[in-house]
């Protein structure tokens, strides 16, 4: 995915915890990131957290974020929700393996079918974890960085 293609939303950090029953509106906690928020007045915006998309939210409990402030930095422009990953042989020789996350659209390709099957642990294990609202993980492969929140 180009991400330079992509709008950058703007992103706003908790400062409060938010916690709510209700399903259209967004739960998180203190110091959570909040990204691809839109502004529909001044008191209620929407935004993703994790698999919890276009959900509502007190904008009171959250300070915007430039993207340089944020801890995405440039990397991030939006998010995606974590499907299940699949494994596929690569194109050509240099990339063997292709890794398909499904119901994303999001593609990476590896040298060797281990590594790939490492990625694969790795994300089906933040996909449970956030099935499960897990606190977040860094995973780290070589010179890669997965960071999930």
């Amino acid at each position: 995915m180009d991400t330079d293609l992509l709008e950058e939303l703007p992103q706003a950090k908790a400062i409060n915890d938010y916690f709510t029953d209700h399903p259209d509106t967004l739960s998180f906690s203190k110091g959570d990131i909040i990204t691809n928020i839109i502004k529909d007045d001044d008191i209620w915006w929407q935004g993703d957290l994790g698999n919890e998309v276009k959900k509502y939210f007190p904008s009171s409990f959250v300070e915007e974020i430039k993207s340089n402030d944020s801890p995405f930095g440039d990397f991030q422009k939006g998010s995606i929700n974590i499907g299940k990953v699949e494994i596929e042989k690569g194109p050509d020789k240099r990339l063997t393996w292709v890794i398909k996350m499904n119901g994303t659209g999001f593609r990476g390709a590896v040298t060797s079918l281990k590594e790939a099957k490492e990625w694969q642990d790795a994300i089906e294990h933040v996909r449970c974890a956030m099935d499960k609202k897990v606190n977040a993980k860094i995973i780290r492969w070589s010179s890669s960085v997965l960071l999930c929140k």
